[in-house]
């Protein structure tokens, strides 16, 4: 079983003007942090025993602070409650698609739950666990934090240094910042010719992220959406499940330098001499608008080097390994581990990752609390609008979220997921994950989590 990208689509309705200037007033609000109410998360049916066997001490939750929900929405009423029997008679009523099993869980800010149905029971999350990957990195590195990539002079040549900046590209960036391999090509030349240099053999460092580079849980037939995961990398390229992502980088880096007047005698896996000259440097765009493409986007790739560096902030060596175990760590630091619960990667391509409804519910709470995890909250696709929603909400019965719901989208073959938050009509806000399973139907299950989504919007 793989994962399939194909969505229910057609073409969305012109957008009603007041929910695009609601939608431009809440990107102005994600610079506001005071006047707001703190709003606590609840550990409601989550399970604490997990071995910690990394320094919690990374991931301790900061001192609380006045944080403004970080929504393209109207104002929120932390005083306006949800009429939770309203809520919980009407997702009944909507019934079930006609195949699949379906799990859902629906709170309040505070963790109070409105509707379960059975939220506690173990399932595929799909790319909703990008959710978890999101929250691990930012609280690590922080949402302004850089990944470099550079160039050092080595005995014989030069070395090209990969940080695991995931979108490191020979093109024009996708994301502002300074993250073209041509940029670095000059500066290495730059630095070459000083030294009167003009061939050179050239080294490629990956040595930040501990192999392999292809998750065993991984089957073949997944290699167009996800390359093996490398430190270095040029705009997320590898060739198959069994090539270097680094190689292939390397020699794009090669070609670069070539055209440029440097002859490369050769290229090979090197670890940077200690000390050697930098020749140049160059970073990646800033954490929090990796955060926000990932999600938008369901970048599986970069997800995949952001929990690689999970790993690393956790003193682990970058593998997969260590990362399943740093991200398990901060999961139970966070109170949104349940018992039974299994990391396997970072993106939700692997389809032995597990976790329940009200786990995914609870760390979107948890983003709510926190304010170094904004940038879940404001990378969340918009109903209608934007991301892997932009061609959802298309059908009257669904019209109600459109503009008021962000979610994380989650497919495989058999599963589809939604995990995000909704403003009422009373202005309050509510958290839910929807997961359905055993699917022979995608079209029903999508058609009943908008329907869903639209319910929460209306009560």
């Amino acid at each position: 079983m793989g994962t399939k990208l194909a969505k229910v689509t057609s073409k969305p309705p012109s957008r009603p003007t007041r929910w695009a200037n609601r939608i431009m007033a809440g990107v102005c609000a994600l610079s506001l942090a005071a006047g707001a109410t703190i709003l606590a998360v609840s550990n409601i049916g989550l399970l604490p025993p997990h071995p910690t066997t990394v320094n919690a001490t990374l991931y301790v939750d900061p001192p609380p602070a006045a944080v403004a929900p970080v929504i393209g929405l109207d104002r929120v009423n932390p005083a306006q409650t949800v009429n939770a029997e309203q809520i919980r008679q009407g997702l009944t009523a909507l019934g079930r698609p006609g195949a699949g099993a379906l799990s859902y869980c629906v709170t309040d800010l505070n963790g109070q739950e409105i509707a379960a149905t059975p939220g506690y029971v173990l399932k595929v999350p799909a790319s909703s666990w990008k959710v978890l990957t999101a929250m691990a990195v930012l609280s690590a590195y922080g949402s302004n934090h850089r990944f470099p990539t550079t160039t050092v002079a080595s005995s014989t040549g030069v070395v090209i240094v990969g940080g695991g900046d995931p979108y490191l590209t020979s093109y024009t960036p996708i994301l502002n910042g300074h993250n073209r391999l041509d940029d670095l090509a000059d500066q290495t030349v730059a630095g070459l010719q000083a030294a009167g240099r003009t061939t050179v053999t050239l080294g490629y460092d990956d040595t930040l992220f501990a192999g392999p580079g292809w998750n065993n849980h991984w089957t073949a037939d997944l290699e167009p959406e996800v390359a093996p995961i490398a430190a270095l990398s040029v705009d997320s390229r590898g060739s198959g499940m069994y090539s270097s992502t680094s190689l292939v980088a390397a020699r794009e880096f090669a070609n670069l330098l070539t055209a440029r007047g440097i002859t490369v005698t050769s290229i090979r896996a090197e670890t940077a001499p200690s000390a050697a000259t930098e020749l140049g440097y160059v970073e990646s765009a800033t954490l929090g608008r990796i955060v926000h493409r990932v999600l938008q986007r369901s970048d599986n790739f970069a997800s995949e080097i952001l929990f690689r560096h999970v790993s690393v902030a956790a003193g682990g060596d970058g593998s997969n390994a260590s990362a399943r175990t740093a991200l398990a760590d901060y999961l139970v630091s966070r109170g949104v581990w349940t018992e039974g619960m299994t990391v396997s990667d970072g993106s939700g391509l692997s389809l032995s990752n597990r976790t329940t409804a009200c786990a995914l519910a609870a760390a979107i709470r948890a983003a709510f609390s926190d304010p170094l995890l904004g940038d879940v909250l404001a990378g969340l696709p918009v109903a209608g609008y934007s991301g892997t929603l932009a061609d959802r909400f298309d059908d009257p019965s669904s019209f109600a979220a459109r503009g008021v719901v962000r979610a994380k989208t989650g497919t495989h073959d058999h599963e589809r997921t939604l995990t995000g938050y909704a403003q009422t009509t009373s202005g309050a806000l509510v958290v839910f994950s929807f997961m359905f399973d055993q699917l022979g139907d995608h079209g029903g299950a999508v058609y009943w989590m908008d329907e869903a989504a639209a319910l929460l919007a209306r009560s």
